[in-house]
C-alpha cells in the first residue's frame, strides 16, 4: 500500500505548526456556546480552554467517561472539547429530540462538510449541492441486494482465494486492516463498476489510498485556524487530490466508453451492448433525470464514485477488521467461532447451497457478532451530531438555549456501555444480540405462529387493557401474545437497526444508508472465512488506537490463517 505520507517529515513538520497556530485560534476565536455550561475536564490556570482541548487527543475516552458520569447520567449538558471543535454535549436522554428537529434547526449536512472539509477536499460543487448518490444508496443499492447477493460473494471468494491462499499445510499470517481494505475494496467495486475493473491492481491501490487520504487529512486540517485554511487547507488536501487524479486514470476512460455506448445504443437499438446492473449506471440514470447536462461528464461521475468508494472502504474495513479480531480472540471455550459455523452450514444447506438475501437474514449469529464489535469497538465515539443552523438557535426544554453556530452531539461510546441498556457492557459477547432473537422464534414457535403473526398479536394485547374481565380463552390469548411482546424487541436488534440504544449508523431518518449493504457483504465475508480457513485464536487482542473522537483498530494486527482441507476445488 502506497499509503505513507502522513509518517514523512514535511507533513510531520506541518503537523507541529498547525499546533502553535491552534493555540493562536483558541485565543482569538470566539465559538458560539450556550452560557453557563460546564466543561468536560477543564483545568485551571493559564490557557485552560486550549490545554483542555489539546488533552482530548490523548485523553478523549476519559473525557467521555467523565461527563457520562458527572453530567450525562444527571441529564446535565456539558461542552466537551476536542482540538477541532468545541460540541455541545447532550445527555442521550436527547436522541428522540434530535432526531424530531428539522433539518432548517438541526442540520447533520452541514457536520459531514466541516468533518471532511470539504471546501478543500472535494473540489467538485455539483457532488456538495447536489449528493444524489445518497439516494441512489438508500433506493437503488438497497432494493437491489437480492440480485447483487451471488456477485458479492463470488468476489470475496476470488479475493481470499488470491490473499489468503489455497495452501492446506502451512499457516500465513495476515495483517488484518490491510487485508481487510483490499478485499472490501474489491468487492465492493464489483457493484460499484463491475468485473474486470474491481480486479485491476492500479485501480485498487488508487482508490484504496484515496479513501484512506480522505479519512485522515481532513482531521489535520480541522487543526487549523480558519484565517490560515486558504493556504494550508489546499496544501494538506493534496495527497487527496494526487490519489484523485491517480484513479481517474482509470475511471475517466472507463466512464467515457459507458457514456458512448449508451449513446450508441439510444440510437441503434439493434447494437449488441446492455447497460451493466451496477453503481455507476444508477448513477448515469439518476444524473440524466435530475442532474443539470453539466453533471453527466466523466469527471463529475467519477468524483461521485470516488465519494461512494470512501464510504464503503473506509466504514466496511474498519468494521471487518474489528469483528475478525474480537470474535478470533474470545476464548474458544465460548464457542463463538463455531456457532456461527454452525449457523452459516445451516442456512447454506436450507437454500440448497445458494446464498440468498433471505438466507442472510437468518444469520443473527453473525449478524450479532457485527453488532457486538460495533457496539464495543465502534469507529466514532460520539453520534448523531447536528450544527445549529436555525437563526434564532434552539432552546431545550430546561430552558436552555444553544446558539445559532453550536455543534451539538451525543456520546455513543457511552450509550453503548450503559449498564442500564446493555448487561456486563464492557464485555464481548458475539451472542448478544442473537440470544434475544432467537428466543423470539422459538416462542413463536411454540405458540404455533410466525414470526410476522406473533407481531401482531402481541401488538393487539399491548393495545388491550388489563381489566380482568375477558373470556379464559381470550385471556390464555393474551398472556401467550404479551409473552411475545416481551421479546418483540428481539426484532429490532438486528445490525442494521438503529436505535437510542444502538447510535453506530446514526439514528433516525438520517441514519446511514448503506448499512443494508455493509451488513450483507460482512456478513458474507465473515461466512466464507469460517467455512474455508482455520485462523488460529488470537491469544491477545491488540487494543484500538484512539486519535481524539475517533478509533481505529490496531493497524499491525495480524492472524494466521490456513485453508481447510477439502474446500479447494480442482
Amino acid at each position: 500500500m502506497a499509503f505513507d505520507f502522513a509518517l514523512r517529515t514535511p507533513v510531520l513538520v506541518l503537523v507541529l505548526l498547525v499546533a502553535v497556530y491552534r493555540l493562536y485560534v483558541y485565543l482569538t476565536t470566539k465559538v458560539k456556546l450556550p452560557d453557563g455550561v460546564p466543561w468536560v475536564g477543564r483545568s485551571t490556570g493559564l490557557f485552560s480552554e486550549s490545554r483542555t482541548s489539546w488533552s482530548s487527543v490523548r485523553n478523549f475516552r476519559a473525557l467521555l467517561e467523565h461527563a457520562s458520569d458527572v453530567y450525562g447520567k444527571k441529564g446535565l449538558v456539558s461542552i466537551l472539547p476536542t482540538v477541532s471543535d468545541r460540541w455541545v454535549l447532550l445527555p442521550d436522554s436527547y436522541s428522540d429530540w434530535l432526531v424530531n428537529k428539522p433539518d432548517s434547526v438541526l442540520d447533520p449536512m452541514a457536520i459531514h462538510k466541516e468533518t471532511l472539509e470539504m471546501t478543500y477536499t472535494i473540489p467538485y460543487p455539483p457532488i456538495i449541492e447536489r449528493p444524489i448518490h445518497l439516494d441512489i444508496i438508500r433506493r437503488d443499492l438497497t432494493r437491489q441486494l437480492g440480485n447483487l447477493t451471488t456477485e458479492i460473494m463470488t468476489e470475496l471468494s476470488a479475493a481470499f482465494d488470491e490473499t489468503w491462499g489455497t495452501d492446506t499445510e502451512n499457516w500465513k499470517e495476515i495483517n488484518v486492516l490491510q487485508n481487510m481494505t483490499r478485499v472490501v475494496a474489491r468487492t465492493s467495486n464489483r457493484i460499484f463498476v463491475g468485473a474486470p475493473m474491481c480486479r485491476n491492481e492500479g485501480f485498487l491501490n488508487a482508490v484504496s489510498s484515496y479513501s484512506q487520504a480522505l479519512g485522515l487529512m481532513p482531521m489535520i486540517i480541522r487543526l487549523c485556524p480558519q484565517w490560515t485554511k486558504p493556504v494550508l487547507g489546499h496544501l494538506l488536501a493534496l495527497p487527496i487530490h494526487y490519489y484523485d487524479r491517480k484513479t481517474r486514470r482509470f475511471l475517466l476512460p472507463f466512464i467515457q466508453l459507458r457514456l458512448e455506448n449508451l449513446a450508441r445504443k439510444e440510437r441503434e437499438p439493434d447494437f449488441k451492448w446492455e447497460a451493466p446492473n451496477d453503481f455507476l449506471q444508477w448513477t448515469i440514470n439518476e444524473t440524466q433525470r435530475r442532474c443539470p447536462a453539466s453533471d453527466l461528464t466523466p469527471v463529475i461521475l467519477c468524483a461521485r464514485m470516488l465519494i461512494v468508494n470512501f464510504t464503503a472502504i473506509h466504514t466496511s474495513s474498519i468494521t471487518s477488521t474489528n469483528v475478525l479480531l474480537d470474535l478470533f480472540s474470545a476464548a474458544p471455550e465460548k464457542g463463538f467461532v463455531d456457532g456461527v459455523l454452525d449457523e452459516v452450514q445451516r442456512v447454506l444447506a436450507d437454500d440448497g447451497g445458494v446464498w440468498t438475501k433471505a438466507g442472510l437474514a437468518k444469520m443473527v449469529r453473525t449478524d450479532s457478532a457485527i453488532r457486538e464489535a460495533m457496539r464495543l469497538n465502534g469507529f466514532s465515539t460520539i453520534g448523531m451530531s447536528r450544527k445549529v443552523v436555525g437563526h434564532d438557535g434552539v432552546t431545550l426544554d430546561t430552558g436552555l438555549h444553544i446558539p445559532h453556530g453550536a455543534n451539538v452531539t451525543i456520546s455513543a461510546f457511552s450509550v453503548h456501555r450503559d449498564a442500564a441498556r446493555y448487561h456486563d457492557p464492557q464485555h464481548y459477547d458475539a451472542f448478544r444480540f442473537a440470544k434475544q432473537r432467537e428466543e423470539f422464534d422459538r416462542q413463536a414457535a411454540r405458540n404455533h405462529m410466525d414470526p410476522t403473526a406473533a407481531v401482531a398479536a402481541a401488538a393487539d394485547a399491548d393495545a388491550k387493557p388489563a381489566n380482568g374481565e375477558a373470556a379464559n380463552g381470550e385471556a390464555a390469548n393474551g398472556e401467550a401474545a404479551n409473552g411475545l411482546a416481551a421479546t418483540l424487541k428481539a426484532k429490532n436488534l438486528s445490525m442494521v437497526t438503529t436505535s437510542e440504544a444502538f447510535l453506530a449508523f446514526g439514528y433516525g431518518r438520517h441514519s446511514c444508508p448503506g448499512r443494508f449493504f455493509a451488513a450483507n457483504e460482512i456478513k458474507l465475508l465473515i461466512a466464507y472465512i469460517v467455512l474455508n480457513y482455520d485462523v488460529q485464536h488470537i491469544a491477545s487482542r491488540k487494543p484500538n488506537d484512539w486519535m481524539g473522537e475517533v478509533v481505529l483498530p490496531p493497524r499491525g494486527a495480524t492472524m494466521m490463517v490456513r485453508r481447510k482441507r477439502g474446500t479447494v476445488s480442482v
